[in-house]
């Protein structure tokens, strides 16, 4: 028995596809064994935060080898997601979108904004939580208004291509 909302495991080769896994109090998607399943365009938010030890929203273990692709990935217990050393997650930044936001913004980040946790950049995917919105799926846990108070004090763009935006990390003091 897992504690998953989705457990792949075995040689399965399955497609998770426009699915919202929002809310278990486990792991949101645990995929194991040799499993490659390809989780597409899925909304796998607040997951992992029902026990005494906050789990991720998607956890890649052993020689599984899933295909993630323009997955909104925010809000878990723990980091996002966990990985196996054997998964090459090179992928894994490009192609979905990761919002640690959520987990950082219910953290005193304002005073410095993020300096002292090591942060420098910000990568924003506008196109990707449009995607969501339209389809009508609740974007609260993505906690946006605050993003938008954070961004106007403490971040500047950049580089902005292909609906992306990089923005700076800037000194607390540079917009006072």
């Amino acid at each position: 028995m897992s504690d998953a909302a989705v457990d792949i495991t075995g040689d399965a080769k399955t497609t998770l596809e426009a699915s919202t896994i929002v809310g278990n109090p486990g792991i949101g998607v645990r995929v194991h064994g040799t499993a490659a399943p390809a989780l597409l365009h899925n909304m796998i938010t607040a997951n992992g935060r029902g026990g005494d030890t906050p789990l991720p929203g998607v956890l890649i273990e052993g020689s599984a080898n899933p295909q993630l692709l323009g997955n909104v990935i925010a809000n878990n217990g723990a980091e996002q997601v966990w990985v196996s050393p054997l998964y090459k997650a090179d992928s894994l930044l490009q192609d979905n979108v990761i919002v640690n936001w959520p987990l950082l913004s219910a953290k005193a980040v304002w005073p410095d904004c993020l300096r002292s946790v090591g942060i420098t950049h910000v990568l924003l995917n506008v196109g990707a939580i449009q995607y969501y919105a339209v389809r009508g799926v609740d974007l609260a846990p993505l906690r946006l208004r605050a993003l938008q108070r954070f961004a106007g004090h403490c971040l500047a763009p950049i580089h902005t291509a292909g609906g992306f935006t990089v923005f700076e990390v800037l000194p607390a003091t540079a917009k006072q």
